[in-house]
């Protein structure tokens, strides 16, 4: 985590996938036995990953939470790729040329604009735009019926 965003650390997704590569393959299981808590992978259960006496303080919640987490991480880093992705600009090319309403950055203005490429150039509501964006960024998915 190196970078900040907003305040926030940003979580390197390379380095975390790398940490998930490292670990005993999932997904992982937790069990009491012997008046211990283990943590093990359900298809290696020779290989336990952590135990803890079940007189610690929550020791079956801390289980169930390092569980949980390590069993939804590769889904959780798929969505926040995925996410990235759609909120990062990226700079104008032929594909954002394809008529379609695209959120473009115009620097001169210092602001985003609800724009589509025509034949004559880009196009804001029913008049020409008189700019030169250089990035874009789809617009989100219209929401679904309730």
């Amino acid at each position: 985590m190196s970078e900040t965003h907003m305040g926030q650390q940003k979580i390197d997704l390379d380095e975390l996938e790398a940490a998930l590569a490292k670990a005993t393959p999932g997904p992982w299981k937790w069990s009491i036995n012997s008046k211990r808590v283990q943590v093990a992978a359900v298809r290696h259960a020779a290989q336990v990953c952590a135990v803890w006496n079940t007189s610690a303080h929550p020791a079956t919640a801390v289980a169930d939470a390092i569980v949980s987490a390590h069993n939804a991480l590769p889904a959780l880093i798929a969505e926040l790729r995925h996410l990235r992705a759609r909120v990062t600009p990226e700079p104008i090319s032929d594909k954002h040329k394809d008529g379609n309403w695209w959120l473009m950055w115009e620097p001169n203005y210092k602001i985003w604009f609800l724009l589509r490429w025509r034949p004559v150039g880009w196009q804001l509501g029913s008049s020409d735009f008189i700019g030169t964006p250089t990035h874009a960024l789809p617009l989100p998915p219209a929401p679904e019926a309730q």
